[in-house]
């Protein structure tokens, strides 16, 4: 299940970012960015991010590099959120000896 955070550029325009499950993130970016939480951060972003449900017409960006136009606070606050949601999937339960 994906993640959707709408938002405005500092333009005003708004647009729709669409994210990857948060915990399906590899562990190689915790394990290589040990000791620096805003570089976690930023991977986590740019590997979650799976597109804009929405840009603003005449847009030129690609990728992460919507980020270069969101307000911090934005930032921050769809990253809490994305990483704070509940896993909607099922959990199997463990089976010892399996």
């Amino acid at each position: 299940m994906s993640f959707e955070y709408k938002t405005t550029t500092e333009d005003g325009a708004d647009v729709i970012l669409r994210f990857k499950p948060y915990l399906n993130a590899p562990g190689r970016i915790s394990r290589h960015n040990i000791g620096q939480m805003e570089a976690q951060v930023w991977a986590y972003l740019e590997w979650g991010l799976i597109e804009p449900a929405f840009w603003p017409d005449g847009s030129q960006l690609s990728g992460a590099n919507v980020f270069d136009v969101i307000p911090q606070r934005e930032i921050t606050q769809c990253y809490t959120e994305w990483r704070d949601q509940e896993d909607d999937e099922p959990q199997k339960p463990k089976v010892p000896g399996s």
